[in-house]
């Protein structure tokens, strides 16, 4: 038995050669002979967070803290996959905590840096989200000074990209138009001056250049024009919105999963149109395991985000989010669907990950829901009788639904095998011996299946092989001695045969042996004198053992 010692090891070669799935098995291993060992909480958290199981690694990282307090690492694995969950307040703590037992860490720094940025960025995001709203266009419109930059199609989706996701400013943030639109929607929602030329506004208001915009008269006194259109009234209650999803968050966060309800409940009452709200309400019951009322959730968001003409990334979030609550419903197939339908939106990895692991389950479930050992009997006894009828095509089909039915069952492979060398189709026979073998070692019909493939194309040293491995399970079996025997004939009958000479020299293993030098001299030495060929060959076991299998090919 592997020690804990040797199970780390074995879990650290298959983590560098990234076979997280192995590592993991090798580490688990290794926490049930040592359950209190903390590199092995440690080097498992590591694993789940590469395979982005966030909420395993996590609890592999308190359990490593737990077991060794003054282990900086153990705060690393919690403070990363908090990261990746979006809790940067917890992860920051984490990492500051892990800074109270190694105050110089470079890790630990950085970690309590990236935290801060995303929390300045997500408070940037939310102050944005106050002058980029799903009535953000009408404003424009209703305002002189921004109405004209509608007209331009192209920047008209610029706009509509920034109302639905408020980072995608950072990707337009050279479009000087996009800043002038941001200052004057600033000027409307939140009371900030405009910049001036006079330098009021700072740099910032001297680079900015003006759009189109329609003649102003020099006097105060409003010139005669069409009277402009009444500006839209702003809704006020977008602020309370986002105010009481920063309440869910921080309640989520805390697992107060009724408070996360109330608070998001009352920003989706405030801000009907934001999706964003509705599937933070998918997460909580996500979280909760309710999984039917998260996919209900999740189709609401979807409505929400058409009709408000929302961004594709949200869109495709929630078919991701969606797409997951199936799988633990086990609706593998709705969950294939809804995740393609992610991917057409927006093609990410972790949503690609989600959807080969759909299918694989998805797989495996029908192939268990199609489980039935009494019909894969019946299926056998009517394979049997094809059999026997000499109706092969119509046997292998009746084994292969026996297969379906009960795929553990090394005498339905066999029974295959057997058809499929009446029909010579000798390659799907051999893969069927080989099924057999790697169901059952032991069986002996899986090696004679091969040994009489082996037989009819005159490939005797394996036919040979096969029967010398069924010798070693039964010595006594009938059938196997018989079949060595005649092999052992076949053998000696066709040496000298050159086509079979022929077709054991392209053999990859003969080929290998011919090519050494050592064996190259016993053949020389065979035309001179055979009895000191014979003394050099039975005094060096290896050799004795290449020239068996030279003897067995019938090249000797």
């Amino acid at each position: 038995m592997a020690t804990a010692l040797e199970c780390k090891e074995l879990g650290n070669k298959a983590f560098a050669a990234k076979d997280f799935t192995t590592a993991i098995k090798h580490f688990t291993d290794g926490l049930e002979i040592d359950p209190s060992n903390h590199v092995l909480y440690s080097n498992r958290s590591a694993c789940y967070s590469s395979i982005q199981e966030y909420e395993k690694a996590l609890e592999d990282g308190r359990k490593t803290v737990e077991c060794k307090p003054d282990f900086w690492k153990g705060y690393s694995r919690q403070g990363v996959p908090l990261y990746y969950l979006g809790r940067y307040a917890e992860a920051k703590e984490a990492y500051e905590a892990g800074l109270q037992v190694a105050p110089d860490n470079p890790t630990l720094k950085k970690g309590v840096e990236d935290c801060e940025q995303k929390m300045y960025r997500e408070k940037a995001t939310a102050g944005l989200a106050q002058i980029f709203g799903p009535d953000t266009k009408a404003v424009m419109r209703g305002d002189p000074a921004l109405s004209g930059y509608l007209n331009d199609p192209a920047f008209e989706r610029i706009i509509d990209e920034v109302c639905a996701d408020q980072s995608a400013l950072e990707k337009h943030s050279q479009d000087q138009r996009l800043m002038q639109v941001m200052l004057q929607l600033m000027q409307k929602r939140m009371g900030v001056n405009l910049p001036t030329e006079n330098g009021s506004g700072g740099a910032a208001g001297r680079e900015a250049s003006a759009p189109p915009e329609p003649a102003r008269p020099a006097s105060p006194e409003p010139a005669p024009a069409e009277p402009t259109p009444a500006e839209p009234e702003v809704p006020g209650n977008e602020k309370e919105a986002l105010e009481e999803k920063e309440k869910g968050n921080a309640a989520y966060a805390a697992k107060d999963f009724a408070k996360a309800h109330e608070h998001y409940a009352k920003a989706v009452e405030l801000d009907p149109k934001n999706m964003v709200f509705v599937l933070n309400q998918a997460s909580v019951y996500f979280a909760e395991k309710d999984f039917e009322k998260c996919v209900e959730c999740c189709d609401k968001a979807v409505e929400v985000g058409r009709s408000v003409r929302c961004d594709f990334t949200q869109i495709g979030k929630a078919y991701h989010r969606k797409g997951r609550a199936l799988m633990r419903l086990k609706r593998y197939g709705e969950a294939i669907e809804v995740l393609k339908k992610s991917l057409t939106e927006h093609r990410t990895a972790p949503v690609l990950k989600d959807l080969q692991q759909a299918e694989k389950l998805h797989k495996k479930a029908e192939a268990e829901a199609y489980f039935n050992p009494e019909l894969a009997q019946e299926a056998k006894q009517r394979g049997n009788e094809f059999f026997k009828k000499q109706q092969y095509p119509e046997a292998v089909k009746e084994y292969t639904e026996a297969i379906k039915r009960n795929p553990k069952d090394p005498a339905l492979y066999s029974n295959r095998a057997a058809a499929y060398t009446k029909l010579m189709a000798y390659t799907e026979a051999l893969k069927d011996g080989d099924k057999c073998i790697e169901l059952d070692p032991t069986f002996i019909k899986g090696y004679t299946r091969k040994a009489l493939v082996y037989s009819f194309t005159k490939d005797y040293r394996k036919a040979l092989s096969m029967y010398e491995a069924a010798l070693k399970i039964d010595p006594n079996n009938p059938e196997v001695m018989q079949g060595y025997g005649q092999t052992m004939m076949k053998i000696q009958e066709s040496r000298g045969d050159k086509a079979t000479q022929e077709r054991a020299l392209q053999d990859p293993e003969i080929q290998e042996i011919l090519r050494e030098d050592r064996v190259q001299g016993i053949l020389q030495l065979m035309k001179t004198d055979q009895m000191a060929a014979q003394r050099a060959i039975s005094q060096n076991p290896e050799l004795r053992k290449k020239f068996e299998v030279l003897m067995n090919a019938g090249l000797m």
